[in-house]
């Protein structure tokens, strides 16, 4: 696939002594090491981006005090780098499963925050009268507001300090993107009643994606943070919170392929010895990834199985 080359300018990376974005704890095990070269030419093969961001690399870090995954540093993407993706149809979907899952705790009545409303999909599904949404990439609000939709260009934390109190906070595909964890969640908690609930949709860690190898928007400056079902079990305990219910997106129609090349190429890299990695631009790599998306072609969906792209928490605040 061919695309126009774009230059990013980058976001400013962290360069505070590091701890865990989520829990603070300093006690963690480093995963990986993700060169910055190596990470740049993923944007640029794949998206057509250059410059992506200004770190010299990425240290894959865990927490073992709340299973966190994240990388050090934390450099999140700037607002051009999100401009760019918007490009790319498949970036601002507007039906998602986890919004026909969170509908189900959504009662008539209920005032409903999203945080992070990109183009108001998820308001447009539930109903636009009950509905606010936040939104901080400029594009996205216009192009909401060209439908007739007006979203605030705030934080969690700033529209918190105006004293809103919500039934539901959702927030879908956001929370691996900013550096920040515990005070994004703080700001989301701050606009809820008590007995409010607070709805997190993300990539699952622990499904099929989170096996993928070379996945450059699983990376920095896209995505900070990694959340697997141990991760979102413990927000409920830091935050006081009690944990309604968590689900798992089945394997989408439009994802089966791109599940079934990464169960085939993990098949072939265990095959060979090689360990599972966010990263692997060795030739033997690239090869037995050539390899996964012939097989895909031939045998579709022969190795599917397991957990789909993302995962929901749903919390309740405590009255």
């Amino acid at each position: 696939m061919n695309h126009t080359t774009a230059r990013i300018k980058a976001g400013t990376p962290t360069t505070d002594r590091i701890t865990c974005p989520l829990c603070h704890s300093n006690n963690l095990l480093q995963r990986e090491y993700l060169p910055a070269v190596s990470v740049n030419l993923l944007y640029k093969k794949h998206f057509g981006i250059e410059n992506a961001f200004n770190s010299t690399g990425f240290r894959y870090m865990n927490c073992p005090r709340c299973f966190l995954d994240f990388f050090d540093p934390l450099e999140a993407g700037c607002e051009d780098l999100y401009e760019h993706l918007q490009t790319f149809p498949w970036y601002y979907m507007t039906e998602k499963w986890e919004h026909k899952y969170a509908r189900q705790f959504i009662r008539q009545a209920d005032r409903v925050l999203e945080v992070g409303a990109g183009l108001a999909a998820f308001g447009k599904f539930i109903g636009l009268e009950r509905y606010t949404g936040l939104e901080f990439n400029d594009r996205a609000i216009q192009r909401a507001k060209d439908e007739g939709i007006s979203l605030l260009k705030e934080s969690a934390v700033s529209h918190a300090a105006c004293a809103p109190e919500y039934d539901i906070v959702v927030t879908f595909q956001v929370l691996e993107h900013v550096p920040n964890p515990d005070d994004f969640i703080s700001g989301c908690l701050r606009c809820l009643k008590p007995g409010g609930l607070l709805i997190i949709g993300v990539p699952a860690k622990d499904g099929f994606a989170g096996a993928a190898v070379n996945h450059a928007l699983d990376m920095p400056p896209h995505h900070l943070t990694h959340w697997s079902k141990a991760s979102l079990e413990k927000v409920a305990t830091l935050f006081s919170l009690d944990l309604v219910n968590l689900a798992y997106e089945p394997v989408a129609s439009y994802h089966r392929n791109w599940a079934n090349h990464i169960a085939i190429s993990n098949r072939l890299r265990r095959l060979f010895g090689l360990r599972h990695c966010l990263l692997d631009d060795t030739i033997v790599a690239k090869i037995l990834s050539h390899t996964a998306s012939m097989l895909a072609r031939v045998l579709p969906g022969t190795f599917l199985h397991g957990l789909g792209h993302t995962v929901v928490a749903v919390y309740r605040i405590p009255k």
